[in-house]
């Protein structure tokens, strides 16, 4: 048995959420274990949650929690654990399996990993900032170069700037009831080949409780993890390009969680086929901020991984050519 079902002080409390309920789930073979197990996929790996009794090719499992996708493992030998069933999840019509169809489809996908409800906000707080030019410092005399007005869908969101005249200032202020948190601001000019500004200095407001993994250069490193936040509401930054500058686009990266698809990255696709495990689609380096794979099977559990790096990886499927994680 797993170790993590043997914790004598876990109790199995699913029942007085979800109410009691009954699965009877289609294995691909039988076997001789009076036990199965039960995993869910997490932290890159399918772990052990709870305990089946097996009858032929079916197991039964009680007090089920909706909508989770769930994995039957059986012993190997008593070297391990494999696969001895198709993924599945339990909705309010039964019970409904991830079995990969001999049909075929090509999919677009941008994440690794869910949207979760705090780089949601971070974006969503971008709302009403605005990206100004000035010769001066003071920005007595600005130019609006972008302001945001809807939250943005990705982290790297590229805009084409047509100022009236070379600037040496630029600044990102957030709305006055939201503080500034920038991941990056790239600046380019276009002579005969496009060209990123790098700036001098990097001035504006104090960052989040004074914290240095808060500072204002955050927004320039080119790590799209770290950030600049400021420490009152309608903080700004401002970039001092040293000289007046032909600016033809802006480039500006919200906090954020980095699992967007990132140029220059390996990434493998994998689809789950039942006791097969998982299954390779191939191996691609993003040259876009998406991925496109060809011959995926339909009514498959999918994973991507990338292989270059990061840690948060998950799960999902496609419905109607989106990703569902």
């Amino acid at each position: 048995m797993p170790l993590a079902l043997k914790n004598p002080y876990l109790k199995d409390v699913t029942c007085e959420y979800f109410g009691k309920n009954e699965a009877k789930v289609e294995l691909q073979e039988k076997t001789r274990d009076e036990y199965l197990y039960i995993v869910f996929f997490a932290r890159l790996k399918w772990k052990p949650i709870d305990i089946a009794t097996s009858h032929g090719k079916r197991a039964i499992i009680k007090n089920v929690e909706p909508e989770i996708i769930y994995l039957p493992l059986t012993r190997n030998n008593n070297t391990g654990y494999r696969e001895i069933g198709y993924p599945f999840k339990l909705t309010n019509t039964g019970i409904f399996y991830y079995r990969p169809e001999n049909k075929t489809e090509k999919v677009r996908l941008y994440r690794k990993y869910p949207m979760r409800y705090w780089p949601l906000r971070y974006m969503f707080d971008m709302i009403g900032g605005k990206f100004e030019a000035s010769n001066r410092l003071d920005f007595k005399h600005s130019e609006l170069l972008y302001q945001i007005v809807d939250t943005p869908k990705t982290n790297y969101n590229a805009v084409s700037c047509t100022p009236k005249q070379k600037y040496r200032y630029v600044r990102f202020t957030a709305a006055k009831d939201r503080y500034a948190q920038l991941g990056e601001l790239f600046l380019f000019r276009f002579t005969n080949k496009k060209e990123k500004i790098e700036p001098k200095a990097i001035k504006g407001s104090e960052p989040r409780f004074g914290h240095e993994t808060m500072r204002r250069n955050n927004i320039s490193d080119g790590d799209f993890l770290s950030f600049f936040w400021s420490n009152e509401k309608g903080g700004y930054v401002t970039l001092d390009l040293g000289k007046p500058e032909n600016i033809t686009q802006l480039v500006y990266v919200p906090r954020n969680d980095d699992n967007y698809i990132t140029p220059g990255n390996t990434y493998e696709l994998f689809y789950q086929n039942g006791i097969d495990g998982w299954v390779s689609l191939g191996q691609k380096i993003a040259s876009e901020r998406y991925l496109d794979f060809n011959n995926v099977p339909k009514n498959a559990l999918l994973w991507l991984r990338n292989l270059s790096h990061g840690k948060e990886e998950q799960v999902f499927w496609m419905e109607n050519g989106k990703q569902i994680f």
